[in-house]
């Protein structure tokens, strides 16, 4: 549903316009303090072995995270999707 009000973003925040195109999307649902293991996985094991290669936009993003939820009340984990931004590395195709 649209919003009915514009919201400006908290304090430390920032608004950006994510760049369209193509996306290699990781769920991650684990404590918060293990999410450097999901993106190790990523650019540790997922993109070596991958015929992919990292797309960066005109700001040098890698990516973003989507938080979907908390996870069930009185733990620290997170729900969330990695989304990295992957174009086609026609070398390793």
């Amino acid at each position: 549903a649209p919003l009915e009000k514009e919201v400006a973003p908290p304090p430390g925040y920032e608004e950006r316009v994510i760049p369209g195109g193509l996306y290699a999307i990781f769920e991650y649902d684990g404590p918060a303090r293990r999410t450097r293991d999901a993106f190790n996985y990523i650019f540790g094991d997922w993109f070596p072995s991958a015929p992919w290669r990292l797309r960066t936009d005109e700001s040098g993003s890698i990516g973003f995270e989507r938080y979907l939820a908390d996870g069930p009340r009185g733990t620290l984990n997170r729900v969330m999707s990695l989304y990295v931004p992957i174009e086609a590395d026609y070398g390793r195709l």
